[in-house]
């Protein structure tokens, strides 16, 4: 894990033990990591995932084009991004007490070493009502439901990603994932706290959720008054080995404008760890025995490659970490990765919110999100000099076309009248090379899609 820099607000985050407690401006130091094995194993293992969630997009897709809506949907915020940029995915060594150790790639001259494995935890916290879960662009989403901040819903089930390796000499061994679920609005005394960071570079203020982390048992906590966190405990056996999707079922019901966050932690069963000692992740220098002890390694992904995540305003889906030994003011909390201000690789977690509502606000595609935008076409891609978006509709409605950078900056926008179909050309010879983003919006739906500038 690389080194990085926390910047988070004075006097707005409440703390773990008090909701009203106010935290100073400082800086919050995650110690330096070398670079983790990525091997054959989890390579495999995240073909599988994608492979999987392919299938389950393409019957998402063939249900909605029978017209037959749900009550039941995913929300995952990784897959996502993925369908609308390039991810990095990483696999990262992940241990309860931040006591165990792992192989690591040198930095320098090749070779391995050996440092202690700081990830003990980490999580997402979501809002089901925010509009670009609504994007019939997205491959999956037409058809499903949607939520508004009226509407109560209920975790039917939480599903991590990554791998599990273990040792298969020892049969007799269980471990244990541990998911934390916890539901809130915001603001003190909510078990999903709010953060403010006021300055961004583009102006605008960053406001982001995170929870609060339970120093004793590594899992998200309850903030002062708030709803208690429900915990449920996954075993897993030898049975279990080579496993990259968990899933739990909860049940919980969640009142409305409430958002819903939930913490995923690993628990060794063996007796036999040593803290500071075990090399509980030994990968290619005893080949035949990769793991020592059983050990998750979550999927994560690095949404902008050397940069922090792009911050759109309004978005309040948080990913976040917790990182061992922390003696910094934010022992309390998980750290947001919208408050990196260095370049982080674990940006986004992999986990399916799966929820359910007897009477959500509507359907995606049909009614109050009309299903008007049936094409668009960006090119040349990469642009140079210019670059055009062609975009056809099903009805003729008003229609704008909007460009924006990687922060959500809009750089230029265009009202392209009522029209059924149109082509918009901006000019690209004055931006830098990059990625950028246009938003085609007509009749209350918005498609997104991604171009590169390349002078």
């Amino acid at each position: 894990m690389k080194k990085l820099l926390l910047l988070l607000a004075a006097g707005v985050i409440a703390g773990g033990v008090n909701a009203q407690e106010a935290k100073n401006l400082s800086l919050v130091r995650i110690s330096a990591q070398p670079t983790t094995i990525q091997d054959a194993r989890i390579q495999e293992s995240f073909k599988q995932i994608d492979a999987y969630k392919a299938a389950r997009n393409a019957a998402n897709v063939t249900s909605a084009n029978k017209t037959t809506a749900t009550n039941q949907r995913v929300y995952n915020w990784s897959d996502y991004l993925k369908n609308i940029r390039t991810m990095t995915s990483s696999s990262p060594y992940m241990w309860f007490d931040g006591k165990g150790m792992g192989i690591y790639s040198a930095a320098t001259g090749g070779g391995y070493v050996v440092d202690t494995i700081s990830l003990v935890s980490y999580g997402m916290v979501i809002a089901p009502w925010y509009k670009e879960w609504n994007d019939v662009g997205v491959p999956g989403y037409t058809g499903q439901m949607v939520l508004n901040q009226q509407n109560t819903y209920t975790v039917d089930s939480i599903v991590t990603y990554g791998f599990y390796g273990r040792n298969a000499s020892k049969t007799g061994i269980v471990d244990t994932m541990i998911f934390a679920l916890a539901y809130g609005p915001g603001g003190a005394n909510s078990s999903v706290e709010t953060v403010y960071y006021p300055t961004l570079n583009n102006g605008d203020t960053l406001r982001c959720l995170e929870l609060a982390y339970d120093t004793v048992n590594h899992r998200a906590d309850t903030v002062g008054t708030g709803a208690a966190i429900t915990v449920i405990k996954l075993p897993l056996t030898v049975a279990d080995s080579s496993k990259n999707r968990l899933a739990v079922y909860f049940g919980k019901s969640i009142p409305a404008n409430n958002f819903v966050g939930v913490s995923i932690t690993f628990k060794t069963g063996d007796p036999a760890y040593v803290p500071y000692t075990d090399t509980v992740f030994a990968g290619p220098t005893t080949p035949n025995r990769p793991f020592k002890f059983g050990m998750w390694r979550p999927a994560m992904y690095e949404e902008n490659a050397g940069q922090s995540p792009t911050y759109i305003k309004g978005n309040q889906n948080t990913a976040q970490i917790k990182g061992l030994p922390d003696n910094s003011s934010y022992v309390r909390d998980y750290i947001p990765t919208w408050a990196y201000v260095a370049a982080f690789t674990l940006e986004w977690s992999d986990i399916d919110f799966v929820l359910s509502s007897s009477n959500p606000f509507s359907t995606v595609g049909v009614g109050n999100v009309s299903n008007n935008i049936s094409g668009v076409n960006i090119y040349p891609n990469p642009a140079t000099s210019e670059v055009n978006i062609k975009f056809t509709l099903n009805n003729a409605s008003n229609t704008n076309v909007t460009i924006k950078n990687t922060v959500g900056q809009v750089i230029a926008t265009q009202n392209m009248g009522n029209v059924a179909n149109g082509m918009a050309t901006f000019s690209t010879a004055n931006l830098s090379a990059g990625v950028y983003f246009c938003t085609v919006e007509s009749n209350g739906q918005h498609v997104t899609s991604r171009f590169v500038v390349a002078h």
